[in-house]
């Protein structure tokens, strides 16, 4: 009896040690790439979401985590921007915001600096047109699969993840050289010549309002004729403004961060900060004209859809192994593990820094971190 007894206590414990080992799996850091355009780029007020910071629940000290994660300071992981990548068949438009809408702000504080969330925005909106002549160049980061349901409920409105709609140009002029190196650092060494597009989960527009989306301003031309727009450039454009001003104040801290020995003057960071004010002045202001002159349906017809192409963009990817020509766009796997990430960008001379998301440069000779500088994006 006692015998029986004791089996039957051995059952339980061994299913709940396999769930929680099961649990502490689960909760370990794995990596996917998207593309994401608008506020959600560095800069701008959505931008943190990208990372992934624990609930306070995380911290406890019981069987959810494991040794090393207990052991860790904290558990947050940020996002690890690669750079920028140019996505054919993609229409951009400015979405202007009409008031009533959750995104619509009537006040604003001109004096206050570093709190645009306060004031009116506009958001990216980016349309599969399926036409090969629109592109645009999306922010590619490295985010923590735990964030992916935060960032999907942050999105602006009529916006979505989409797996495998657009793919990246690696062969652009736009597209980050880093970029184009890290997604061929993947497949076979006899294969890299022959990779050219790479399909990443994109921030989609889903949903097209003629009365708030006026189209995105091109920044750019590809050799082929292809006008290429880019959210940060575009909106600066538009609204007239400097958009080096838009970062002046982090800029300014990243470069008085390396002059350990004199600090810098307080007339720096005082032009910093007007730089900012000048910027997000601007913006605002650009959209209050906006909302007082909607587009008209007659003009909306010229540039909304149904879009004609003159030639159509390749949507979507085949099964591993169909079609392994030069256009079959390639998709990578879902989950990129810390081990992975480190392991192709040490194939292209970088090293990556977790969980704070930075990327600094190998030394071709030594294969040691030269300087800790970041590499030019």
């Amino acid at each position: 009896m006692a015998s029986n007894n004791n089996r039957r206590l051995v059952h339980p414990l061994l299913f709940l040690g396999c769930l929680l080992l099961c649990f502490n799996e689960a909760v370990a850091v794995e990596y996917i790439v998207i593309g994401v355009t608008g506020l959600f780029e560095e800069g701008f007020p959505s931008h943190p979401i990208l990372h992934y910071t624990a609930a306070p629940d995380d911290f406890d000290d019981g069987n959810i985590k494991t040794i090393d994660e207990r052991n860790s300071e904290n558990d947050n992981t940020n996002a690890i921007f690669l750079g920028r990548g140019v996505v054919r068949g993609y229409r951009a438009f400015l979405d202007i915001t009409e008031p009533g809408w959750r995104e619509y702000h009537v006040n604003h504080n001109p004096s206050s600096i570093g709190q645009q969330q306060a004031s009116p925005m506009v958001n990216s909106h980016v349309i599969a047109s399926g036409c090969r002549e629109h592109a645009h160049e999306f922010s590619l980061y490295l985010v923590d699969t735990r964030q992916l349901a935060v960032i999907l409920q942050s999105m602006p409105r009529f916006t979505s993840l989409t797996a495998d709609t657009g793919s990246v140009d690696l062969d652009a002029n736009g597209t980050t050289p880093l970029v184009s190196d890290f997604f061929r650092a993947f497949y076979d060494v006899s294969r890299n010549n022959n990779i050219h597009t790479v399909a990443i989960a994109l921030m989609t527009c889903v949903h097209f309002r003629g009365k708030s989306h006026i189209p995105m301003p091109p920044v750019h031309k590809l050799d082929d004729g292809t006008m290429v727009t880019s959210f940060p450039d575009s909106l600066a454009l538009w609204a007239q403004v400097r958009d080096g001003d838009r970062t002046a104040v982090e800029d300014t801290t990243r470069r008085c961060s390396r002059r350990q020995d004199q600090p810098c003057p307080p007339k720096v960071w005082v032009e910093a900060m007007k730089a900012e004010q000048r910027y997000w002045n601007g913006i605002r202001e650009t959209i209050r004209q906006a909302e007082q002159y909607r587009p008209s349906q007659e003009l909306v017809q010229l540039y909304g859809p149904p879009f004609r192409c003159k030639q159509k963009a390749r949507f979507g990817v085949g099964r591993e192994g169909d079609n392994n020509d030069d256009t079959t766009p390639v998709r990578l796997p879902r989950s990129l593990t810390p081990a992975v990430v480190k392991a192709a960008l040490n194939q292209i001379g970088y090293e990556p820094k977790f969980p704070s998301g930075s990327i600094e440069a190998l030394s071709v000779t030594t294969n040691t971190q030269t300087n800790g500088e970041a590499p030019d994006l």
